[in-house]
């Protein structure tokens, strides 16, 4: 269920003309994520041991945090912006 809850959030924020684009870019990345995903982290584990590959997925968790953060502040001022006009 999390790849259309996913898809729902990447939706809201577009006009009803740009939806269907907005679905498409969010399922290429998801398959493009997905596709990277699992070589990348065999090679890590192929390189480093297979305990590494837990570390490098808390890393990766962890950037994904910080952007989520990053772009919830630069949403957040935006809007700030948009409602002072």
């Amino acid at each position: 269920l999390l790849f259309p809850a996913g898809g729902l959030v990447a939706v809201i924020p577009c006009s009803a003309a740009n939806r269907g684009a907005a679905v498409v870019a969010y399922s290429l990345f998801i398959d493009l994520s997905l596709g990277v995903t699992g070589p990348l982290v065999g090679a890590v584990a192929a390189g480093f041991g297979f305990a590494s590959m837990f570390l490098f997925a808390a890393g990766a968790a962890g950037c994904g945090l910080v952007l989520s953060l990053y772009l919830y502040r630069q949403v957040r001022r935006h809007r700030d912006q948009v409602q002072e006009l």
